[in-house]
């Protein structure tokens, strides 16, 4: 409202005393600057306006803002900032991360956050790898305080309804693997990061030794 000047407004010369009542050595060249703009408006073709008003603003130009704070007369705040600050130490001490985590929100304002779930995903498999053809069985837990009932696995788009193969234990098996597939797991409307089947090579003979040993009457050596 002030910066579409809506309601009352303050005029300059009433600005300048405000902000004479902080800088105590811009009060006057401030209203001296006002008054020479103010003349310039009236003489317009003045140079010795113009270059009185140049002057002035050269010489306000420096006008250190940490000057306006006095922490001498703030001292006395102190003791209501105590508790706030014990209160923020226990927070850090034993819960942190209602601290960081909101804040690291904060700093990386442009980066989507995904609500965070109450639970985890673990991939139970040792091993991310199959041979082609071959048949590899999703095994998926959770681990938090509030468990899903149920669980889907995410392939090629695909939402697919994995089976309960015991108490928190979920199963899918995946088969005639021919190439390496990308999969995630959903629950609860929270969706898991993402993970990699990769395909193994296919085994082959590259090389092969054969060593002959011949019966005594013979009389040939062994060779290979």
């Amino acid at each position: 409202m002030g910066m579409y000047r809506l309601g009352a407004v303050i005029s300059y010369d009433e600005a300048a005393k405000i902000i004479g009542n902080h800088f105590g050595s811009v009060q006057d060249k401030l209203l001296n600057l006002l008054q020479l703009e103010s003349m310039a408006r009236q003489h317009p073709d003045s140079s010795l306006l113009l270059a009185g008003i140049d002057q002035k603003i050269r010489e306000l130009r420096p006008v250190p803002f940490t000057g306006a704070v006095n922490l001498k007369s703030n001292r006395k705040y102190l003791k209501f900032v105590l508790p706030p600050l014990a209160l923020l130490f226990l927070l850090l001490l034993f819960q942190s991360h209602i601290i960081t985590d909101g804040s690291k929100r904060f700093f990386q304002y442009n980066k989507h956050f995904e609500r965070q779930a109450p639970f985890t995903f673990r991939l139970l498999n040792p091993q991310n790898t199959c041979r082609r053809g071959g048949t590899y069985t999703v095994e998926l837990t959770f681990e938090g305080r509030s468990l899903p009932e149920d669980a889907y696995l995410i392939l090629k788009g695909q939402r697919i309804k994995m089976q309960q193969s015991g108490r928190n234990l979920f199963t899918y098996a995946i088969g005639n693997i021919q190439e390496d597939i990308a999969f995630q797991f959903e629950a609860m409307g929270f969706s898991s990061a993402a993970f990699k089947l990769k395909l193994m090579p296919d085994p082959a003979l590259t090389d092969a030794e054969a060593m002959v040993v011949y019966p005594a009457y013979t009389g040939k050596g062994a060779e290979k």
